[in-house]
């Protein structure tokens, strides 16, 4: 499960309220939450990933950097 964060998918999440909401987030977790509960079911490993920047930003991208000023909205 990659990138699955509340601040990437959640109305509240940090991407949705900078005006970068993802295209049908609401489909995509419960299609999600779905596949999680049948791969549960068969006994399958899940694993998340997250998303997250050190202290410095330092591997953040221009553009969010740019976009945001110097600090990075925290998921």
């Amino acid at each position: 499960m990659i990138d699955m964060q509340n601040g990437f998918v959640h109305p509240d999440g940090s991407l949705p309220t900078q005006g970068a909401a993802l295209p049908n987030a609401a489909h995509v977790v419960a299609a999600n939450a779905e596949l999680l509960a049948q791969a549960r079911s068969l006994g399958l490993p899940i694993i998340y990933t997250r998303h997250v920047f050190r202290p410095d930003d330092v591997e953040a991208p221009p553009a969010l950097l740019a976009k945001h000023g110097d600090v990075v909205v925290a998921a």
